[in-house]
């Protein structure tokens, strides 16, 4: 068997879709167990927790909101059995199915299990986000002063599977993890969704910044140092 697996990737409107051989997958940390089509990655295999459907809404209509056939979310409990390495300029994603020691700025992860939790600062004050890569869009709490004080980058369409389509204003906030300082475009969570975290929501903008170990069976991710494991 293999020790890893380098595939290219798509960037879809800042999805992450992959290809294994069988239709295109969404790689997704914000999803406890993969959806649709089962998995076998490197001999981790997708748990049948996910079934079908997310939030009641099937994989074919999830790929009809990203306007591309999918097979299925790639999932936490595949995701977090592997190392793997995100190397968003080179549109490569490298899974490893043994351990590899990434060299870079540690960042722990402080979820004890499924999506991962991460701390950064804003100035001075400290935050915590999902780091959700099935999210083209970063998320804010409702009360977010530093939301409220950024200037309006612009008004895009965000989707999730229980409501649909929604609008969304972004504003540009600057984000730090340790010296890498990374350019958000945030915004809040509508009305039906407001209540369904207190956290931040980080999608896409973290995993452009620059390549990203992860090694979440051990809780951590790594921004590596010129972009090697």
């Amino acid at each position: 068997m293999d020790d890893k697996r380098e595939l290219d990737f798509i960037d879809h409107k800042d999805h992450i879709l992959v290809d294994f051989g069988d239709g295109m997958s969404l790689i997704d940390t914000g999803c406890p167990s993969t959806v649709g089509r089962s998995l076998d990655l490197l001999g981790v295999q997708s748990s049948l927790a996910g079934g079908l459907s997310y939030f009641g809404v099937t994989i074919e209509v999830i790929g009809k909101l990203v306007n591309v056939p999918l097979v299925r979310l790639v999932g936490m409990d595949v995701l977090q059995k592997l190392a793997w390495k995100l190397d968003w300029e080179a549109k490569k994603i490298t899974f490893y199915r043994n351990p590899v020691k990434f060299q870079g700025y540690k960042v722990p992860v402080i979820t004890p299990s499924g999506p991962p939790g991460i701390a950064f600062k804003i100035g001075n004050e400290e935050h915590t986000a999902l780091l959700d890569t099935g999210a083209p869009y970063s998320y804010c709490p409702e009360k977010c002063p530093a939301y409220d004080e950024a200037p309006v980058l612009e008004c895009v369409k965000d989707f999730f599977p229980s409501i649909g389509e929604f609008s969304l204003t972004l504003r540009e906030i600057h984000i730090a993890f340790g010296n890498r300082l990374v350019k958000v475009g945030a915004g809040k969570l509508p009305s039906p969704l407001k209540g369904l975290v207190s956290w931040w929501i980080l999608g896409a903008a973290l995993l452009k910044s620059g390549p990203i170990g992860f090694d979440l069976g051990s809780r951590a991710i790594y921004l590596l140092e010129n972009g090697h494991a």
